[in-house]
């Protein structure tokens, strides 16, 4: 499904070969979670046929696990993709905006970050529930920053859209006369962005109810390229917001009311 380079696949496999170890530290476990991987159709045993989607592989005359070999002789790359996320690495030439969002979330915005990362474990086993739970998320962050009690409190009745269109407000970014042109329309189409994935949040996901002649997103492509965008906008708030109220909150302690007191 992906052609990516030799070298690229090189260092993704070592990567899980790592973390592997950093996490189970054992023969046996690492082994046992490799296997959990396998098709539950397929027989470790060596006398019988083996017709795995991938083989284990071991060193010589012993039941040890050879990691680096059994990871290498993995020929679909969307598994290793699937592993890679479970142990939590980074795959930035399928998920871009990813990486960055998590460690922001994981630092300062603990609930959406517990979504966005089981989001984005079910982005090839679940695609629709991905999308589901990443639109969960930015709503989560959304919310956290209308805590700030010098942004107006927003409804926790709000879904996406009406979140971000009041976010905006509170922000002055839309509408916004000072902004060139361009980049107000950018703020004009973040709109029109999250009411659509907000729509398909609502009828092409099997979590909420939709008809049966809509069309559910079943295709780890599409859920790929909606979480990235929900992730590109999750980073633009949270650096906006950070930048804006952050630098505010600066220059007003520098000139605090004892900032004048010469000692």
């Amino acid at each position: 499904m992906y052609e990516l380079s030799p070298s690229y696949l090189m260092e993704l496999v070592k990567k899980i070969e790592n973390e592997l170890w950093n996490k189970f530290q054992s023969y046996q476990y690492v082994k046992h979670y490799m296997i959990k991987w396998q098709k539950t159709t397929c027989s470790n045993d060596w006398n019988e046929p083996d017709e795995c989607n991938f083989n284990i592989h071991y060193k010589i005359n012993t039941l040890e696990i050879n990691l680096t070999e059994t990871l290498h002789n993995i020929k679909d790359n969307e598994l290793l993709f699937k592993i890679a996320i479970d142990l939590g690495i980074e795959i930035p030439n399928v998920i871009y905006g990813v990486p960055l969002i998590e460690k922001i979330l994981y630092d300062r915005y603990e609930d959406a970050h517990i979504v966005f990362k089981d989001s984005l474990k079910k982005v090839y086993e679940e695609p629709d529930v991905a999308i589901l739970m990443a639109n969960s998320a930015l709503e989560a962050i959304i919310k956290k920053i209308c805590q700030d009690e010098r942004i107006k409190s927003c409804s926790k009745n709000h879904t996406t859209y009406n979140l971000i269109q009041h976010l905006l407000k509170e922000f002055e970014y839309f509408p916004n006369s000072k902004l060139d042109d361009r980049i107000r329309n950018i703020g004009s189409s973040l709109l029109t962005i999250c009411q659509a994935i907000e729509g398909i949040r609502s009828e092409n996901t099997t979590v909420h109810g939709h008809l049966k002649e809509n069309y559910i997103v079943d295709d780890p492509l599409y859920a790929q390229f909606i979480v990235n965008t929900i992730a590109t906008i999750g980073l633009f708030l949270i650096n906006y917001y950070e930048k804006k109220y952050f630098q505010q909150r600066k220059e007003e302690e520098k000139e605090g009311p004892f900032n004048d007191i010469p000692f």
